[in-house]
């Protein structure tokens, strides 16, 4: 059995560590004796109401649903499906984020919203199914301390987390029997590893001498990779990096030194997720050394899923300006113009990760419907650096067939961005029949004005 946490390092003597069987390290947790391979979804939407929950793929990519009942007359049910071959992290955003863990074989009914969201399922108890969703009325939840910790002052922080720790753990250990082993566990190292990243970089921002001591304990919890399919603990990893090998992100020599000394520092399933993830950093902040640490990667990472993720969305090479399909058929902006030459055009750039892009889609949708019938074509361009995010994410959005879907894997420095000046997202252009762009920023979907002045190009 692998090492647990030494907890009598932290001022928490109530609480025991958890010394329950070790799962295998893989990205989701395997959980034994199931045969089925997926948790089902039931989402109950009120009428008027818009539901966001997201998870993180075992890339790391955030994957979401946004459940948009805001302009339906009444109560709306969707199904929705994830595969996971054991337990699968869900989170849902109203204020501070609110954790869910579900198990293979699950099927989930989630109805209500905003505070009085319900979880509820035939075989799970209710504090198994919206744990956090008790937790938060109990007297704070860890998860809280990110949405308030801005409200509260400095010298009160670190005291308020110890506090919402103490709580959720103690809450946690009261309702232990009404849980699965595998839940318990999951709902454990959720909570300590928010708790121990939150701790780190409170700690290092203080320049609080307790920092050395909590390191080399969170280097024995890392090595131990309890739990390591945990979204929590890739930011563990990340925040202990930081700590232990600087934070000068704009210095190159920083992304390419974090990369060698995680090579020569972990093992097994860390070494090659923190390598990974390391490696997507280099592409990200130094791309010029890219290439180099690709092919180290490839010869450093025993994880065949993790170097395959790396050569099928990062060796395709795309010149210029070049935009590619979900066929990988290329065109050209230029292209894109000609084809809908007569129509009025309406581009939407966006990105998987981008949360005001992604709540825009429902009424993306909407708008495509109400002009269906007329001379306007809605083009959708993303700027995800990978092919497979762009594609998780436009049929998570439910857009694969219902407008153009472009992406241009090469956006930053690309002629588009300099052209357009696109340096946020959301970005929206308004393009007249005869191919003028009349607006370079043109209003959103949902807003009333965009309507307006798409029917006044189509009448002219």
């Amino acid at each position: 059995m692998k090492h647990c946490f030494p907890f009598f390092l932290l001022p928490l003597l109530f609480l025991l560590p958890y010394r329950g069987s070790c799962e295998s390290n893989t990205a989701i947790l395997p959980f034994a004796g199931n045969k089925n391979s997926e948790v089902v979804f039931f989402f109950n939407v009120a009428k008027g109401k818009v539901q966001r929950f997201y998870f993180f793929d075992e890339f790391g990519s955030m994957r979401q649903f946004i459940l948009d009942n805001k302009n339906k007359s009444k109560d709306t049910v969707i199904q929705k499906k994830v595969s996971t071959n054991g337990l699968l992290e869900v989170y849902y955003t109203y204020k501070e984020k609110v954790p869910f863990l579900f198990e293979a074989g699950d099927t989930i009914l989630i109805s209500g919203g905003d505070s009085i969201l319900s979880v509820s399922s035939q075989v799970r108890s209710n504090v198994a199914n919206s744990f956090f969703l008790q937790l938060r009325k109990s007297g704070g939840s860890i998860f809280e301390y990110e949405g308030q910790m801005l409200t509260i002052k400095i010298k009160d922080r670190l005291p308020y987390l110890d506090s919402l720790y103490r709580n959720s753990m103690y809450f946690l250990t009261l309702h232990k029997d009404s849980m699965s082993e595998s839940i318990y566990k999951g709902y454990f190292y959720m909570i300590l590893y928010e708790y121990l990243q939150r701790k780190l970089v409170r700690l290092s921002v203080d320049n609080d001498p307790a920092l050395p001591g909590l390191m080399d304990s969170v280097t024995g919890l890392i090595r131990s990779e309890e739990c390591a399919f945990l979204n929590g603990y890739r930011f563990l990893i990340d925040t202990y990096g930081m700590n232990k090998w600087g934070r000068d992100f704009k210095s190159p020599t920083y992304h390419t030194a974090r990369y060698d000394s995680i090579a020569s520092f972990f093992s097994g399933y860390t070494k090659n997720r923190a390598l990974f993830f390391a490696l997507i950093g280099i592409k990200n902040r130094v791309p010029e050394y890219f290439a180099a640490y690709r092919k180290k990667f490839y010869a450093d990472c025993s994880d065949s899923a993790l170097r395959n993720y790396i050569r099928e969305n990062f060796e395709t090479k795309v010149v210029g300006t070049k935009l590619l399909n979900q066929s990988d058929m290329d065109f050209i902006w230029e292209d894109v113009l000609k084809k809908n030459n007569g129509k009025v055009v309406y581009i939407d750039f966006w990105a998987s990760w981008c949360l005001p892009c992604r709540a825009e889609m429902s009424n993306a949708k909407s708008l495509i419907n109400e002009f269906q019938s007329k001379p306007f074509t809605y083009v959708f361009i993303s700027t995800d650096r990978t092919k497979t995010n762009w594609i998780n994410a436009i049929k998570d959005d439910g857009i694969t067939g219902v407008a153009e879907n472009y992406i241009i894997t090469n956006f930053a420095g690309s002629a588009l961005e300099k052209q357009f000046e696109i340096f946020s997202l959301p970005r929206y252009l308004l393009i007249d029949a005869e191919g003028k762009i009349v607006d370079p920023n043109a209003p959103p979907p949902h807003n009333t004005n965009l309507r307006r002045k798409i029917e006044d190009l189509i009448n002219q």
